[in-house]
């Protein structure tokens, strides 16, 4: 099922089969309006994923990525790479320790997400 954009609430994002919701690249959705969807929102997953789209988008790289996918096989070059870890900080307020900075933990959105979990919950090492 997909959702197509909707002018009339300046939503550009559809709603995924599997339930998630695609967030728009030039704005975050409350949660109210997830729910008036009806959809699940993993909010870590989707704002990670959020920032890897705007950065394809900054790029000119028009495909998808999926949860698992290799970024640096997306497209993206280290120096992208540099770019979403900072921004990754930014968006969560956190400071990634040097350890945990490595090229693994930033391989794919799913790795993302686990690092961002980890230090919410206080892990030592992550990667």
């Amino acid at each position: 099922m997909t959702l197509e954009p909707s002018r009339a609430i300046g939503l550009d994002s559809a709603i995924e089969p599997r339930g998630t919701l695609k967030l728009p690249i030039h704005g975050v959705i409350s949660r109210g309006l997830a729910q008036f969807f009806a959809v699940k929102v993993t909010n870590t997953t989707e704002r990670v994923a959020q920032l890897v789209r705007q950065l394809m988008a900054k790029r000119s790289i028009d495909r998808p990525v999926d949860y698992d996918d290799v970024l640096s096989e997306c497209g993206l070059s280290s120096l992208d790479m540099v770019n979403l870890m900072l921004a990754v900080e930014t968006e969560f307020d956190i400071k990634i320790p040097d350890r945990d900075m490595t090229p693994s933990n930033f391989r794919s959105i799913a790795q993302i997400d686990k690092l961002v979990g980890a230090l919410f919950h206080g892990d030592q090492k992550v990667g």
